[in-house]
């Protein structure tokens, strides 16, 4: 690099740097009660510049919150000696800004008297950003902890319900009740159950810790609850809850009958409980108690979740009670007629008789009138039903019919409205009741709709895939990918159209047909008019959902969008939900399912589309912002590392660079080569540890601070220290490594110096690529330097026509090899590459050979000596 005229002085060169770095020095004299600042200080607090401030005026731009704390540590650092450090708030003389400073100094005894030097650090977009990050992190852990929360209980309750339809013993299921409580809710449970005579019988009880199932056992049995207790009267006869938030020691003493009890008691550790009825029909049938231990506090939400699970054992209990009152019944009457007024008693959509070989004798009139079917004898209903279950259907009553087990299976069935689920169930009349091996005279079976019961459990299961999608989704094309894998997999939607509000247009996402692989095309700008049903949702903020193609003619018309949809007709869908994407008040689009069955949309199923379209609403918009955020870094790190030349007195130098992969931060690699003082090349290649705009603000610091004195200052290794000088001067800034190549070309030599960075590679025109480790000082930032620590070089000399090669860690670093191993790769690749020909060309084909991971920048420097 060429000089002119006299070079700066030290003092230029160090406000240059303290200007860069957003920093000012001081001078405080309590003897005088003054402070001397320096121009850049004066400027950073809001002064005229010129001239020195006085103490009061110093103090006086101190945000009144943070006065008393900053003079309180100045004067106990003048009075002990000590260093001192603080950050605090001013407000700027001149335009009342508020700022974040961070001030630092030392004690100084001088023949006058203690003085304090320091230095002043402007750090509000340091700090500024740390509110703005733990603000965001802290509400989505919120979210996330709420979110999760909720699904564990719905899980729960889903699981209870399950267990109450199955066909166990009641005592069996009440314990898995028990069981299942103490997973999310309790630390121990206990069930009762009021007898005929008014008394509470323990019918299940559990504990985290089996071992002391044993001892809440030995409690019921030794002393059992008198059936006079008020408290349970109170839940049995009135339906109340009892909430104790807190269970002390007085507590336990006055529910103690003797010493014994009482240390049975205290053993079981006791410090909160609930307990409420189990109620069904207006009624209690017993008692469901939950207790926490060990300091725990049960919550009001604990109350509404042990309420609900009351409510859901009492059907239990009731479901069981109705069960014993038919079996009771059925002795009374003969097997065949007691089962046929039994199926008309449950209320299912209709019952039926079968002959011994399978063949429907009865007329099903619930049956035709939901199908519109003219006949059900013989085999005829096979025909109503749903052809992706009929083979399934005609295989399973086949089965029961030709080994006389109880039939049961669940199908789709045909209406006027769309399919309906429904459960047919029927049982063998043998010739000797009680003998099921005595021949079959009849079947006798109901079929009962259950859209409800399998809608129910396909919200819950798409609103669970919906979650588990976004937990993974970073980017706006993840979440549009999640989207498509809910619609297919959850709701079994076949089109899936996401448009994207951009200044007034769309951008069009559309899934193809061809099935759950295929991916979303690129975007297509089309204006809103060109979609009517989009447009209605967007002028409205309402969902709109389409049951049918005359209902769908009617919204398109003759429309332009009228050959915008023709694939999905083509398709065969016939039934759409249009759904806002909408957070807050900003409306983000609008997405369109397809489905080729006709859909009824009735409230929980439009409740369900409009939860999934709210989840991914909120998932668009966090991703939305970390697009924004990766793009704000990658602009600011290129904006912060300009071209790097390609000739540096007689070196010729190549330079590649790039960025992470979608869904990663933007890092903080930087690369230079200037000409030192002497005369000398200086290649650099650092790293800054982290990512994101601080990283990439660090980045650029770095490089401004190396180039501006690396004017009057030609010693590489006390440019590295001056470096590590000065991340340690400002606190928050990330480590951050570096390798200074200083290249003689005169001598065909060069020396290397590292502060935790990677080794270099010199690759001779022929011959063997060697790699070169120069002895190490610890990452810029860590304080090295202050302790004395001084960074040694290695001389390395090189034939004409040599390369050097530096790089960032991010093209040896993966996370399934050693970085030895990826070392010896690094040096074969190049070995395989030579000789190097054009260095611009040279290293993104290195960088290729590599196959670096994606998720790290990767930044290579190649310098050829003359």
């Amino acid at each position: 690099m060429e000089q002119r005229g006299r070079l700066p002085s030290h003092d230029v060169r160090a406000d240059l740097a303290l200007r860069s770095a957003h920093l000012g020095t001081y001078v405080y004299d309590p003897a005088r009660r003054r402070a001397d600042c320096d121009a850049n200080l004066l400027e950073l607090l809001g002064y005229e510049p010129g001239g020195a401030a006085e103490v009061e005026g110093f103090h006086g731009v101190v945000d009144d919150n943070d006065a008393p704390a900053l003079r309180e540590a100045f004067e106990r650092a003048i009075d002990d000696g000590r260093p001192f450090e603080h950050e605090y708030r001013i407000r700027r003389r001149d335009d009342g800004a508020l700022r974040w400073m961070h001030a630092y100094g030392n004690v100084v005894d001088t023949d006058d008297g203690r003085v304090v030097v320091g230095v002043v650090q402007d750090v509000s977009e340091r700090r500024v950003a740390e509110l703005e990050s733990d603000a965001a992190r802290a509400a989505e852990n919120v979210a996330r902890q709420a979110a999760r929360a909720s699904q564990r209980r719905l899980e729960l309750l889903a699981r209870v319900s399950t267990l109450i339809d199955t066909p166990l013993d009641l005592e069996a299921v009440l314990q898995q009740v028990a069981d299942l409580a103490i997973g999310e809710l309790a630390d121990w449970c206990a069930v009762d159950l009021q007898t005929d005579e008014g008394r509470p019988r323990q019918v299940a009880v559990a504990h985290r810790d089996r071992a002391m199932v044993a001892l809440a056992r030995e409690l019921q049995d030794r002393y059992p609850q008198p059936s006079d207790d008020p408290a349970r009267a109170h839940i049995i006869d009135d339906l109340a809850v009892m909430h104790l938030t807190e269970i002390g020691d007085d507590l336990l003493r006055d529910s103690a009958r003797d010493a014994e009890h009482l240390h049975i008691l205290r053993s079981l550790g006791m410090s909160s409980a609930i307990a409420v009825p189990l109620q069904a029909e207006g009624r209690a049938f017993g008692v469901l108690t939950l207790v926490a231990t060990h300091g725990r506090q049960l919550t009001a939400e604990d109350v509404e979740l042990a309420v609900e699970l009351g409510r859901r054992a009492g059907s239990a209990v009731a479901k069981a009670r109705l069960h014993a009152e038919r079996e009771r019944v059925a002795a009374d009457l003969t097997l065949s007629e007691a089962r046929y007024r039994t199926l008309v008693e449950t209320g299912s959509l209709d019952v039926f008789r079968a002959d011994a070989g399978g063949e429907v004798i009865t007329d099903m009139v619930q049956w035709r009138r939901l199908t519109g079917s003219a006949s059900t004898f013989g085999w005829v209903w096979l025909d109503d039903i749903h052809p992706g279950d009929r083979e399934r259907v005609r295989q399973s009553w086949l089965a029961s019919v030709h080994s006389g087990a109880p039939y049961d299976c669940t199908y789709r069935l045909r209406s006027g409205i769309g399919w309906r689920w429904v459960e047919a169930r029927a049982a063998a009349v043998h010739e000797s009741p009680g003998d099921p091996t005595s021949p079959v005279l009849e079947w006798i079976g109901s079929v009962a709709d259950v859209t409800a019961e399998v809608t129910s459990r396909t919200r819950t299961e798409a609103l669970r895939d919906c979650a588990e999608a976004l937990a993974r989704a970073l980017d706006v094309q993840q979440v549009l990918t999640s989207l498509q894998v809910v619609a297919a997999r959850s709701l079994k939607a076949r089109g899936s159209v996401v448009a994207l509000v951009e200044d007034r247009t769309f951008e069009v996402y559309q899934r193809g047909y061809e099935g759950l692989q295929s991916r979303w095309s690129e975007p297509l700008s089309e204006p809103a008019t060109a979609w009517p049903a989009v447009r209605h949702v967007l002028e409205t903020g309402a969902a709109t959902f389409i049951t049918s193609t005359d209902d769908f003619d009617e919204q398109v018309g003759s429309e332009p969008a009228a050959a915008q949809v023709k694939a999905s007709l083509d398709a065969g869908e016939v039934s759409w939900a249009y759904l806002p994407l909408r957070y807050g008040t900003d409306l983000l689009g609008v997405v369109r399912f397809g489905w080729t069955e006709t859909q009824s949309f009735d409230a929980s199923d439009q409740a369900t589309l409009v939860a999934i379209a709210a989840q991914h609403s909120a998932a668009l918009a966090r991703a939305r912002l970390y697009d924004a955020e990766r793009l704000t870094s990658l602009t600011l790190q290129r904006a912060l590392a300009p071209e790097v030349p390609r000739h540096v007195g007689g070196v010729s130098i190549g330079l590649h660079y790039r960025a992470a992969g979608i869904g990663a931060q933007v890092g903080g690699d930087w690369a230079d080569a200037f000409t030192l003082a002497d005369g000398r090349v200086c290649l650099v290649v650092g790293d800054v540890m982290g990512s994101g705009i601080q990283a990439a603000a660090t980045m650029g610091r770095l490089r401004t601070a190396l180039s501006t004195l690396a004017l009057h200052e030609s010693d590489p290794a006390q440019l590295l220290s001056d470096l590590d000088r000065m991340l340690l001067a400002t606190p928050g800034d990330p480590l951050a490594t570096a390798a200074l190549a200083v290249v003689d070309p005169a001598a065909t030599a060069f020396e290397l110096y590292s502060a935790g960075h990677l080794p270099a590679l010199v690759a001779p025109w022929v011959g063997e690529v060697q790699l070169v480790t120069a002895p190490q000082v610890p990452p810029l930032g860590v304080g090295w330097s202050s302790q004395g620590l001084r960074p040694a070089g290695v001389r390395v000399e090189m034939a004409s026509g040599s390369v050097i090669a530096l790089c960032s860690d991010g093209l040896v670093e993966t996370r399934t090899e050693s970085i030895d191993a990826r070392l010896r790769l690094w040096r074969s690749v190049v070995q395989s590459h030579l000789p190097l020909g054009n260095l611009d060309e040279e290293a993104p084909a290195l960088v290729d050979a590599m196959e670096a991971a994606e998720d790290d920048d990767v930044t290579l420097l190649l310098a050829r000596l003359p």
